[in-house]
């Protein structure tokens, strides 16, 4: 038996971990059925569904209101007081809404489209929602479709939203952010708030729906862990079965055909042992803090957002500083993420005690780090 065949087979019969993330990926979800979980035009008609309150959810307007409130509540909208200053967040936000009109993909002349546009003619409210589900904003064309819909909702009040999923920024100082991250929280909590009015059907397909946005959102630190674990262990196996499916094996075509069958039935768990495992950005914060001579409990070598703690900063907590549920239990957190072409390293003052949260930030703005004064209120 040739090698290669030997490694194929422990990885896929003889992997207990393997077989636990193919049960997961392989799980019903008539999302995943359809293929449409991905494409961002199916999350717009499935919002779009979601915010009209003439749809047959029978919720009425209870999702866009909660819309607009995480929108007015977010902490990343706070940060130019001038953007939040123009609305009057408590009406905007109690509003009926009962006569929205909601619109996906609305034309513009130069044939662009606006993905959805909510329209409440009774309140003169106008909603435009930009919406970014991996994929990256085109040049100009946040100030097209909000000029656009000045123009032809002259005098309404105008809401902006750029929605994504890794809380992107948008260019157009405008728009306000929100994060799918926000639009899960208010999925979550709606079957709750709403079950004794929803029927079954609904309650089943926003219970799919939340399933897909958590496989986006939520990181699975079990998943993950095997993942990693798999491409360690299997790594001949699993490239070669990834490159047979990307088509880059030269053995011959009568060995991609006997592969190929065997990487389309696990395609999800191999793409996402791959995803973990050979990650770039892991792989270099590995070295980065390798040569630091960090020790392992102060950093966690994440593939998407590897973190850590600098040691001057572990030396300064007690035990009373301790946050069980914020990261690696510090009220104080940096991580680098890859965004598009670019490198961000991030740092977040998290849950400390507040006379030890505004000790900090009163000591990071006198060193020219741009805190605002919203930062210094208690329960931030």
């Amino acid at each position: 038996m040739p090698n290669y065949q030997q490694q194929i087979l422990s990885l896929i019969e003889d992997s207990q971990d393997f077989t636990y993330l193919h049960n997961h990926f392989n799980r019903f979800n008539p999302f995943k059925v359809l293929q449409v979980d991905n494409y961002e035009i199916r999350h717009s008609n499935v919002l779009a569904w979601l915010i009209d309150p003439k749809q047959n959810h029978d919720l009425g307007a209870y999702f866009i209101k909660k819309l607009i409130a995480k929108v007015f509540v977010n902490p990343a909208n706070f940060e130019d007081e001038d953007k939040l200053a123009n609305y009057d967040v408590l009406q905007l936000s109690r509003h009926a809404y009962h006569d929205l009109v909601v619109s996906k993909e609305v034309a513009k002349p130069n044939r662009k489209r606006i993905d959805l546009l909510a329209v409440s003619r009774l309140h003169q409210v106008a909603i435009l929602i930009e919406n970014k589900f991996w994929s990256n904003e085109s040049e100009g064309q946040l100030e097209e479709y909000i000029e656009f819909v000045r123009t032809t909702y002259e005098g309404y009040k105008i809401i902006p939203v750029f929605l994504t999923l890794q809380d992107e920024e948008p260019t157009h100082e405008d728009y306000l952010m929100l994060g799918y991250s926000d639009v899960l929280d208010i999925l979550k909590n709606m079957p709750a708030a709403n079950q004794a009015y929803m029927h079954p059907d609904v309650h089943s397909f926003i219970s799919y729906y939340i399933d897909i946005l958590e496989d986006q959102l939520v990181q699975n630190d079990e998943l993950n862990e095997k993942g990693m674990a798999l491409y360690t262990n299997h790594k001949e196996a699993v490239e070669l079965l990834s490159n047979v499916g990307k088509g880059k094996v030269g053995r011959g075509k009568s060995f991609a055909n006997q592969l190929l069958p065997i990487y389309s039935q696990y395609k999800e768990t191999i793409d996402f042992i791959v995803k973990v495992g050979n990650s770039f950005l892991r792989e270099a914060f590995i070295r980065f803090a390798r040569k630091l001579e960090w020790p392992e409990q102060l950093y966690t070598p994440h593939f998407r957002v590897p973190h850590f703690i600098e040691q001057t900063w572990d030396e300064q907590f007690d035990k009373d500083d301790l946050r069980k549920n914020w990261w690696m239990n510090k009220g104080l957190i940096a991580w680098f993420e890859q965004a598009d072409e670019r490198l961000k390293l991030k740092m977040e003052v998290g849950p400390l005690h507040h006379e030890n949260r505004v000790r900090l930030l009163q000591a990071l703005k006198v060193r020219g780090v741009d805190v605002k004064e919203q930062a210094f209120e208690e329960g931030r």
